[in-house]
């Protein structure tokens, strides 16, 4: 699994992803609902969200995960 620090990182991530299994962009969008240029206002939001990776992440058929660990050391 992949740490992922920032919303520019989860972005890269998501379209390795597309790239890894050959999904273009319209297909990602179709499974949105929205034209690709929606597609292209959620990539360049401020605020993108941990719903919008999950969204995303849902059509090209990935689970987008997020937690909260405690690190080793700290009490």
């Amino acid at each position: 699994m992949e740490k992922l620090k920032d919303q520019t990182q989860v972005i890269k991530s998501i379209k390795k992803a597309m790239l890894d299994d050959d999904v273009k962009a319209v297909d990602v969008a179709d499974a949105l609902g929205v034209k690709p240029q929606g597609l292209q206002k959620i990539w360049g939001k401020k605020n993108f969200s941990f719903n919008d990776a999950q969204k995303v992440a849902d059509a090209l058929g990935y689970d987008f995960f997020y937690e909260l660990r405690k690190r080793d050391g700290a009490d």
